[in-house]
């Protein structure tokens, strides 16, 4: 049901939503929280901060529900409320790196957990599309407008991921 009330027009739902109504607002939190959860634990990994930027994200969304334009999916605009509060944080906490250890070898049941980490490691702007593509099945052209990016420019950021990602998987041997 989650997924169904995200991916179809919301009328009735988000017209009450853009007035205020605290039960629409209640509904949008309850029915969207589980994906929009799942997302952000994809681009931060850490829980404290999915919690914290799931509170940021519904703040700003009521705040600016009334200039959410209709002629786009509520996903889209959701989801990329949630990317700029990730972003907000991710820059304020921004500090040197330190270089990475080498992986460890990994068995023939890790390549899950070693994809996973190779997304983690993935460069903040390749890490978002390739999520939202691979994960939450946004068109490129939904990528493009969430991000505030051109579609050429999602793609080539998907191509950067794709081709980081096998060459991460090749080096643990675990190369499709």
């Amino acid at each position: 049901m989650t997924v169904a009330l995200m991916e179809r027009p919301l009328d009735p739902w988000l017209d009450e939503f853009r007035r205020g109504d605290p039960a629409a607002f209640d509904r949008c939190v309850r029915d969207t929280r589980p994906a929009l959860g799942t997302f952000l634990k994809r681009i931060l990994g850490s829980p404290e901060d999915v919690d914290d930027i799931l509170q940021e994200t519904y703040l700003r969304a009521f705040r600016s529900r009334e200039s959410f334009d209709a002629a786009y999916a509520f996903k889209t605009w959701l989801f990329t409320i949630a990317m700029n509060a990730s972003r907000d944080l991710l820059r304020a906490r921004r500090r040197p790196t330190q270089p990475a250890a080498p992986p460890p070898a990994a068995g023939p049941g890790e390549i899950g957990e070693q994809v996973r980490r190779l997304v983690r490691d993935l460069p903040p702007g390749q890490r978002e599309v390739f999520v939202l593509r691979r994960y939450e099945e946004l068109t490129y052209a939904d990528i493009g407008r969430a991000l505030g990016i051109t579609t050429g420019a999602v793609k080539a950021q998907m191509h950067h991921a794709l081709a980081k990602i096998r060459t991460g998987l090749e080096r643990l041997g675990m190369a499709p």
